[in-house]
């Protein structure tokens, strides 16, 4: 069950990041078709590039700072199945 909701979380993960980056570089006028791409394209291409990372980064620290998991809450969700 949980490799099967990873796989779906991952999968739907990796679309909607396409369609992002596509929007946002549709939106800054690239053309994956020209050899040199104007300023606008390259300023587009730099935040896909550098600020959507940081972004996502950032969101994934802020979920991580809230996750509190500690060793006594762990010991109480495992059972001992020893012999």
């Amino acid at each position: 069950v949980f490799s099967g909701l990873y796989s779906f979380v991952e999968k739907t993960a990796f679309a909607i990041a396409q369609a992002i980056v596509g929007f946002i570089l549709a939106a800054y006028s690239f053309d994956k078709m020209a050899a040199v791409q104007p300023p606008e394209a390259l300023r587009g291409i730099l935040i896909v590039q550098a600020v959507l990372p940081v972004l996502y980064f950032s969101l994934s620290a802020v979920a991580l700072y809230f996750y509190n998991l500690t060793e006594a809450k762990l010991k109480s969700t495992t059972t001992d199945v020893r012999p």
